[in-house]
């Protein structure tokens, strides 16, 4: 196994880890807008709105794997 299959596969761990933590915090915003959405202040749901948006713009923003060399 040369080192490129090492640093693959933990790429890979990596972004199924990342993925499953993702959708959970997708899943908590929306549990958030479904119970509390009318209670609570506006900013509330600016800041959980933003805590949402933010890191599905990172991603796009940035290259993939722009650390790895092959």
């Amino acid at each position: 196994m040369s080192a490129l299959d090492a640093s693959l596969g933990m790429i890979l761990i990596g972004a199924i880890v990342s993925t499953a933590m993702y959708g959970t915090a997708c899943a908590q915003g929306i549990f958030y807008y479904k119970k509390f959405g009318k209670e609570d202040s506006r900013q509330l749901k600016g800041l959980i709105a933003t805590l949402l948006v933010v890191p599905s713009l990172i991603p796009a923003s940035s290259k993939p794997c722009n650390n790895v060399s092959f």
